[in-house]
């Protein structure tokens, strides 16, 4: 899968960080600070809450 959005291809990872069971909340924190678009802030929220 190519992804050409940085804040997208970061969430993806996190994404699979996470069913590995893995800490992201650092990393989700600091990406939920920079982002500015409302659609990736939901998506980032739902991560969070997965």
């Amino acid at each position: 899968m190519k992804i050409q959005d940085e804040t997208l291809r970061k969430t993806f990872e996190l994404a699979v960080r996470k069913l590995r069971n893995r800490d992201i909340s650092e990393e989700l924190a600091e990406i939920e600070e920079q982002e500015k678009r409302e659609e990736m802030k939901i998506l980032l929220g739902l991560l969070k809450g997965f």
